[in-house]
């Protein structure tokens, strides 16, 4: 197995309890396993469909295309591959040698690449799964959900406000996109963000496979 360890996310559960979700995954020949990030919301995607296997500590899905379909057409956009996995190693290896997305969402200093979305179709089945109970969550990002991460539970110190760590970022291109929103009016943005987020892509496709 391979733990993709994202270092804001914090272990809320035992050691032992992470290890038995762990052991039940090489049980049922699980491809990967979210340990956080399990918001309201991302748990209502899933719960879309039946789950495969039900355990005493994780719940397995099957992600093929049908399920995808059913699932995105309620949620929208998803993302079947993400960073807070604990994962298969010949997965992980596959995941590493796919092209896809062939644009690229992020600059290739960023790590984000690795996650692939309902839309980039990587694999025909995934066999994915999730903890009974929480495992890891985020120290101070809420995940569009508010009260989720630790400090909003009063479970963290809050030693740097997220906005200040956000203005941080001014110098990527994620950054820039803020700045972007703040200068441009409302009204034009729903014409001018599409195209602003293809050039990006256009911009991180050519920087990840040209500019060694």
């Amino acid at each position: 197995m391979f733990f993709y360890w994202i270092e804001d996310h914090i272990l809320i559960s035992s050691p032992s309890d992470l290890q038995n979700c762990i052991m039940e995954m090489k049980e049922f020949d699980i491809d990967q396993l979210w340990y956080s990030f399990l918001t309201n919301r991302n748990r209502k995607i899933l719960n879309i469909v039946e789950p495969y296997k039900l355990g005493k500590y994780i719940k397995v899905i099957k992600l093929d295309s049908k399920n995808c379909s059913k699932m995105s057409s309620l949620f929208g956009e998803f993302y079947t591959v993400s960073g807070i996995s604990i994962m298969r190693k010949n997965y992980f290896i596959k995941i590493l040698s796919s092209h896809k997305p062939y644009l690229k969402r992020f600059h290739k200093d960023l790590p984000f690449n690795f996650e692939k979305s309902v839309k980039d179709n990587i694999f025909p089945v995934i066999w994915h799964s999730i903890p009974n109970h929480e495992q890891f969550v985020s120290i101070d990002d809420n995940c569009g959900e508010p009260g989720y991460c630790l400090i909003s539970r009063g479970l963290y110190p809050n030693r740097v406000p997220r906005v200040d760590l956000n203005s941080l970022e001014s110098s990527t291109i994620s950054g820039r996109r803020i700045k972007f929103e703040k200068i441009i009016p409302k009204i034009l943005r729903a014409l001018l963000i599409p195209v602003f987020f293809f050039i990006s892509r256009v911009y991180n496709t050519v920087n990840f496979y040209w500019n060694k």
